[in-house]
């Protein structure tokens, strides 16, 4: 590149194909680091040929264009968010380096994109002092804003890109200060879409970086700062008139909203929004349409119909305007003045003008939370740190009447209606929820692609809402989801919800699979349309996630009126065996509620007569591999029966008796464990048994021989949505022609090169104002043509290109010599960038035919590691033509032979257990949606019938309890000795395991109110990883009924010495960090999470105490406050828990009585 830059330099007239390869070879490969070398070059040339600025420019917008239609940097699908309880829960330890996989490929496709947006920000603060600047460069910046404003719902909503999303804002916003009064119009649009572009990125769920990187954070709090003084600047040149006085305005911000007028220009800014959007594709639905090109507002029959001129005529009476007349329409109420009959984009020029500095206001008033927010994830705990940039004077809250919310809610629902639902999650005054509320009853067809905004609607069913539902509650019926909302918030709402409004049910976007199992047990239940909605939301989730589920849905049984729950779970289990297998352990589990099988339970009917039904729907290989199963799994747990004899005998007694009885079970093919349905059992280690110490019960463990699958799509990329497109670069959608262009070798650097056109067609200078038309996208199979609209031939220009092809081959060796994936050598890689090869494409095409055929016809889940052994006849065809399309060697490669250790118990209920655990898992992924570095271990219980239950053995790990019997007095003392001293690597990375996980636990241990969390609960793995362990007392339940523990959670002395010996320590300032982040991570889940709980509340486990174990749950998450306060919160419990006494009294307790040494 380099070379080549020097050659286009030195030559005495500009080599244009070789320039061209100059933008285009870096653009195509999109690596970091050849970018960034790029742009320094693209600078030299510039400087060196001023000629050239032009051109490059030229082929940049092209490229941009390109690089929307191929899916590539910003405008990447495959690293879309999804939320943690809408994708797969998975009973295994954190895996760190899955996440920084993740954080290195996310990155991979966005640094690149970051880089050539601050090249295009360099090129206009290079030009626009110049006293006639360059207007083909500010051109061609506004036609790729332009493109982007057309392509803003590509552009990923991945949390990484906020930096490079908001760059482009500044930039748009820098423009605009060029001035623009010879063109309002373009001044008006260029305006509207940097409003639409921003408040995009605000109507998306708030989220925290996935980077923990404190530079890459301060980096971003800048650019937003930077953006946020840019947007305070923007002033609208339209007109001159003086506005009124803003109606509300929020402190800190340092401008005020405008006043919203009369009450018409809602509809007029409504109308507005409908015209800017109009390039992009309308639905029935759409938000713009129902204020803009709804038939009531053009009909004069039907105007009485539309809500809206209601709640506008209520507006203006409140604001102490003059409210339109019923005969008015919406073209009328937005009249022109005398004065000013001019308009701009079907707008006065004042109204125009008011409702820019609305949404300038409004944006102001979101960037100061978001580096409110953005600050304390950088510094949760506030400390001075001299790279940081100074956020102090965004810190205040924004102060605003009551009246002045709900001003705003109206105007941002004009805005987007999508933003204004999240204003909830940034903001938490009452005032909001009920005026959201209320337009939501009134529009709820604006939203129904928002699941979000459905709780809302909802809760307007309950008997306490005044939603005309007159059932009884009944228990925990409304639990679920009352705990999310306080009881009587929106009794303010006169009339009960109609078939209008809930209508819409049918059609809205599906909740998380929890929210819509706490619909099927609430009073929800009683309405047809929400059972409907409830029931096809369910449906919409593969078994893989509802699989998690399957003590909530038994217990959605006990409301089960109308038998949808039953529905779900039968419907489930025809589908999965694996998930009919589940069903029934857990059923048997609760049919009675005590250990010893003498009180059934209220369910036992509906769960004897659903049981019956699913194992009487089951014939041939089905049927058969039930009765393996079911018989291998008693043949292990009966062990337990033939040692009751044996419990006052020695331990060397009852081992030589397990040993004796494992050795006469025989292991079918395809069985497996309870506790780990991923992998199937092939062996038995009939020498592991081994009695466990119990005074009337005959627990024992046994290890198992396992083979799963190895995992290659790991957490991270559950929680990722991978959108696989197949897309060919060449806009004729000839695949032949770009994986080889005129004949070469696919290996060939130029191979990569997306169609780019002939500059020699080009003029100089860009068109002197931007054409809409030109620039829209119609797909990604798009053609990229020049301004003139002529198609490149390819061959042609290959075979000019030729020399410099080699020449530029040999100077970029080195750079891609660490990163072939990058030029087409991985075929995964080939379909990421839209540059398959033909035989990558053919094979990838065959393997997800086969894999859909196999998904459709199978009635197993082959995604949970099943064998074909234990498959249907109708899987096994699948399977061997899924192997069709892929390689042999990969499959046997996937498969991992482990050992696994499980504990059999009876008498003893593991449903607590069960649940502490699924709550960990749940905890475990919110954790790794949010890239954190933290550790837990949710080990797979599974309660199979009363008082009993598998529990899986954490490997290579040893309790503290006892490491103390082997004299081992000091924790710190330990991690120095095992790990080869201080000052190895080993050390520090154990050291590092033990904070990651001691601050998971921590957090959650206070949030879910762990209790007897002795020495003998609580493990250590052989790399430093701290895991707690026997949860049978949680929530509203401690040892003896006395909350003896009264500290958040367990910090004692020992660990503080691990973490550097004192609080100034930098690996105790990192837990401190790590336990705040933990908090921020989980409050916003707080809802989802009291669901998982409220849904058990009935099921007669000991640590609940009625409806007010939810609400203390609730208070703990302190959702009242903003983040700063709730970090500071958290950093309250941690010094409450710091050197606790009551912690050392409780070990002491434990030691006298116990013998638990600490």
């Amino acid at each position: 590149m380099s070379h080549a830059t020097h050659f286009v330099v030195a030559a005495p007239h500009v080599d244009r194909e070789l320039l061209r390869l100059l933008v285009w070879v870096p653009l195509t490969l999109l690596d970091a680091g050849l970018m960034r070398a790029t742009s320094h070059m693209w600078t030299t040339l510039i400087v060196e040929r001023s000629e050239v600025e032009v051109l490059v420019m030229v082929e940049l917008t092209i490229a941009w264009t390109w690089l929307v239609q191929q899916h590539l940097g910003l405008f990447s699908q495959r690293f879309e968010p999804k939320s943690p309880f809408a994708a797969r829960m998975s009973y295994t330890p954190s895996d760190k380096s899955a996440r920084a996989r993740a954080y290195a490929a996310i990155s991979r496709t966005l640094a690149p994109h970051m880089q050539l947006i601050e090249f295009i920000m360099q090129r206009f603060d290079a030009v626009k002092h110049l006293p006639y600047g360059n207007f083909s460069v500010v051109n061609a910046i506004m036609r790729i804003l332009q493109v982007t404003f057309d392509n803003q719902d590509r552009i990923t909503t991945n949390a990484l890109a906020r930096g490079p999303l908001f760059v482009l804002v500044h930039l748009g916003f820098k423009l605009l200060k060029m001035g623009f009064e010879s063109s309002p119009i373009l001044e008006a649009k260029l305006r509207d879409g940097l409003y639409r572009l921003a408040f995009r990125w605000f109507a998306l769920p708030p989220c925290w970086s996935f980077s923990g990187s404190k530079a890459t954070l301060a980096r971003e709090i800048q650019i937003l700062i930077d953006t946020r003084h840019t947007v305070k600047g923007d002033t609208p040149v339209l007109c001159t008139t003086p506005l009124p006085a803003a109606k509300w305005s929020a402190a800190g911000s340092g401008s005020a909203l405008a006043s919203r007028g009369s009450s018409s220009s809602l509809a007029g800014s409504a109308s507005s929004s409908g015209n800017s959007a109009s390039t992009q594709p309308l639905t029935p639905l759409s938000p713009s349409k129902l204020l803009h090109h709804n038939h009531h507002h053009h009909h004069p029959h039907l105007r009485h119909l539309n809500p809206l001129s209601r709640h506008r005529r209520h507006a203006g009476r409140t604001s102490g305007t003059p409210a339109p007349t019923e005969n008015s329409s919406a073209t009328s109420a937005t009249s022109l003045p005398e004065d000013e009959p001019d308009l701009i984009l079907n707008m006065p020029r004042e109204q125009l003008k008011q409702r820019a500095l609305r949404n300038r206001a409004l944006l102001l008033l979101l960037l100061e939370n978001e580096i409110c927010r953005m600050a304390t994830w950088a510094n949760p705990t506030d400390q001075k740190i001299g790279y940081f940039p100074d956020v102090s004077r965004f810190a205040r809250n924004a102060e605003m009447t009551e009246q002045g919310w709900q001003n705003l809610v109206v105007d941002v629902w004009v805005a987007n209606p999508r933003l204004a639902v999240q204003l909830t999650k940034r903001f938490s005054h009452p005032a909001i929820t009920r005026e959201l509320t209320s337009l939501i009853c009134k529009f709820p067809g604006e939203l129904v692609q928002e699941p979000e905004a459905l709780t809302l609607l909802m809760d307007q069913l309950r008997p306490s809402a005044g939603g005309g539902v007159s059932s009884p509650r009944n228990g925990v019926l409304d639990a679920a989801v009352a705990a999310t909302a306080p009881n009587g918030l929106f009794n303010n709402l006169a009339a009960p919800l109609t078939f209008r409004e809930l209508k819409f049910l049918l059609y809205w976007a599906p909740v998380p699979p929890i929210t819509s199992t706490a619909y099927l047990a609430s009073s929800y239940s009683h309405h047809p349309l929400a059972l409907q909605y409830s029931m096809r939301a369910l449906e919409c989730f593969s078994v893989d996630i509802t699989f998690f589920y399957i003590p909530q849905l038994v217990q959605a049984l006990r409301n089960d009126v109308a038998g949808y729950a039953e529905r779900a779970i039968l419907s489930s289990a025809q589908i999965s065996q694996h998930f009919a297998h589940q069903i029934i352990w857990n059923m048997k589990a609760n049919m009675y509620k005590d250990e010893d099988s003498q009180s059934p339970d209220s369910l036992k009917p509906a769960l004897d007569r659903i049981i019956d039904t699913i194992v009487g729907g089951l014939s041939g290989e089905d049927r058969l591999y039930y009765q393996k199963e079911f018989g291998f799994f008693n043949e292990v747990t009966g062990i337990s029966g033939k040692l009751k004899p044996f419990i006052k005998k020695s331990k060397a007694e009852k081992k030589r008796k397990i040993d004796e009885e494992m050795r006469q079970i025989k292991v079918e093919t395809g069985v497996y464990l309870p506790s780990n349905p991923e992998g199937t059992v092939v062996d038995i280690d009939y020498d592991s048994g081994r009695p466990l110490q119990s005074h009337a019960k005959a627990p024992f463990m046994a290890t198992f021989v396992i083979s799963k699958p190895q995992e290659s799509g790991d957490e991270v990329q559950e929680l990722l949505k991978r959108s696989e497109r197949t897309v060919t670069p060449s806009g004729h959608g000839d695949t032949e022609q770009s994986s080889e262009i005129s004949g070469e070798s696919s290996d060939n650097v130029a191979n990569a090169l997306p169609p780019i056109v002939e500059s020699a067609s080009l003029s100089d200078d860009l068109p002197a104002a931007v054409d809409e038309d030109a620039s829209s996208i119609d797909g990604p199979g798009s053609t990229a043509l020049s301004p003139h609209g002529q198609d490149i031939d390819m061959h042609h220009l290959s075979s000019k290109l030729a020399g410099a092809k080699l020449q530029l081959q040999r100077t970029l060796s080195s750079a891609l010599s660490d990163a072939p994936d990058l030029i087409g050598i991985s075929a995964h890689e080939q379909i990421r960038s839209g540059r398959p090869s033909r035989d990558s494409a053919r094979s990838h095409n065959i393997s997800r035919t086969a894999a859909a055929e196999g998904t459709q016809s199978s009635s197993t889940p082959r995604k949970r590691g099943n064998s074909n052994a234990r498959s249907t006849p109708a899987k096994s065809t699948a399977t061997t033509a899924a192997d069709a399309g892929n390689s042999a060697r990969s499959s046997t490669r996937n498969q991992v032979i482990s050992r696994l250790s499980a504990i059999f118990k009876v008498g003893d209920d593991c449903r607590q257990d069960v649940l502490a655990l699924q709550l960990i898992a749940v905890f475990k992924n919110i954790f790794t949606s949010c890239g954190l570095d933290l550790y837990l271990f949710p080990y797979r219980v599974v309660a199979t019938a009363p008082g009993c239950g598998v529990i899986d053995v954490i490997p290579n790990s040893i309790s503290r309890d006892q490491m103390g019997r082997e004299k081992v007095n000091s924790l710190s003392d330990y991690f120095a000795t095992k790990y080869r001293g201080v000052d190895s690597i080993q050390y520090q990375q154990a050291r590092s395991n033990f904070v990651q996980s001691l601050a998971a636990y921590s957090v959650l241990s206070y949030l879910l109110q762990f209790k007897d969390r002795h020495n003998g609960n609580i493990m250590l793995d052989d790399q430093g990883h701290i895991v707690h362990i026997d949860f049978g007392f949680i929530l509203d339940i401690a040892p003896g009924g006395i909350t003896f523990e009264s500290a958040p959670f367990k910090l004692t002395t020992e660990y503080i010495e691990v973490m550097g010996g004192s609080a100034d320590a930098q690996p105790f300032k990192l837990f401190c960090e790590l336990c705040i982040k933990a908090y921020l991570a989980s409050r916003p889940y707080a809802d989802q999470i009291i669901q998982v709980v409220a849904l058990m509340l009935d099921s007669g486990l000991p640590c609940f105490k009625g409806e007010s174990t939810l609400a203390k749950l609730r208070s703990r998450f302190q959702l009242d406050k903003t983040e700063r306060d709730a970090a500071q919160f958290m950093a309250d419990r941690i010094s409450d828990s710091y050197e606790n006494k009551r912690t050392v009294m409780y070990d002491q307790f434990q030691k006298a009585t116990n013998g638990i040494p600490y």
